[in-house]
């Protein structure tokens, strides 16, 4: 089963890993994504560069993204439109 998430739902997820990892250092966010582990070991989501660190992983890729970019380059783009 294929579950998708809006943007408020991963502003959501950014925002509580950034409050759980106040401890220990920089928060990162997983998220299965479409596609398969090719030349790079990078994948972008709104504009931010995230690790690939898993493929064939129920037919995808498994990338970290750090979540305080993610979080504010979701917060730029919800800013413009």
């Amino acid at each position: 089963m294929t579950y998708l998430m809006d943007i408020n739902e991963l502003k959501r997820l950014c925002q509580e890993q950034i409050d759980l990892s106040k401890e220990i250092g920089d928060p990162v966010i997983s998220l299965k994504q479409p596609g398969k582990w090719g030349k790079t070991n990078y994948r972008k989501l709104f504009g931010v560069k995230g690790e690939v660190v898993s493929d064939n992983f129920g037919g995808g890729i498994v990338v970290l993204y750090p979540a305080k970019e993610l979080l504010n380059a979701m917060e730029r783009i919800s800013n413009i439109s």
